[in-house]
Parts: C-alpha cells; sequence; structure tokens
C-alpha cells in the first residue's frame, strides 16, 4: 500500500481492513495501482530539481538570482 502522503496510522490500517475482502483478481489490480503510485512518487522524486520550473518555485523568493 502506497504510504505517501498519508502520515495516520490508524486512516492506513483502517484501509488495509477494508481490502480484507477483496477477490484475488480484485487485490491484483489493486497492488499494481499501488506499485505505479510508488513508482510515480519516486519519479517524482527524482526528477523535482531538473524542471527549471518546480526547483525555483521551492526557493525563497529572491535566492534563484544569485
Amino acid at each position: 500500500m502506497c504510504g505517501h502522503g498519508r502520515h495516520d496510522r490508524e486512516a492506513l490500517v483502517r484501509h488495509a481492513r477494508s481490502r480484507l475482502q477483496n477477490s484475488p483478481a480484485q487485490e491484483h489490480v489493486a497492488a499494481l495501482l499501488e506499485v505505479a503510485k510508488i513508482a510515480g512518487h519516486r519519479f517524482d522524486d527524482l526528477v523535482a530539481d531538473a524542471n527549471p520550473t518546480t526547483s525555483v518555485r521551492s526557493q525563497p523568493y529572491g535566492s534563484a538570482m544569485s
């Protein structure tokens, strides 16, 4: 389960419990979607500084001018 952005342990446990009744086919699809989410977050982290617009926006105003 992708925990990115989820800081509430109880919410993660509730989500996991809600999936216990899923069929194997449903869990297979859910697992693939979670892997895709995790890969997407990791890719975003890798390329965050490669996008000049993103890297400039994350810096305090004026610090990118030096």
